[in-house]
């Protein structure tokens, strides 16, 4: 099965070093979105980068109607 995030040595590969700060700055650097782990490593979805990679297409986001009580 797939992980939803990239694995460790995939964001190293990614950016190019192995240090948090490092890759943190990388990733902004490239404009790429993530979250920081309780352990302080960057984790980036595996659809972002195919979304960029064109290897996805990009879903759009289903907004659900709200609906106020009467």
């Amino acid at each position: 099965m797939r992980s939803t995030f990239l694995t460790r040595e995939e964001v190293v590969e990614l950016t190019g070093v192995r240090q948090k700060s490092t890759q943190l700055k990388q990733l902004a650097i490239q404009g790429l979105e993530y979250v920081i782990g309780r352990d302080g490593h960057p984790r980036v979805l595996r659809t972002a980068i195919e979304e960029r990679l064109g290897l996805a297409k990009k879903q759009k986001a289903v907004k659900e109607p709200i609906l106020f009580g009467g």
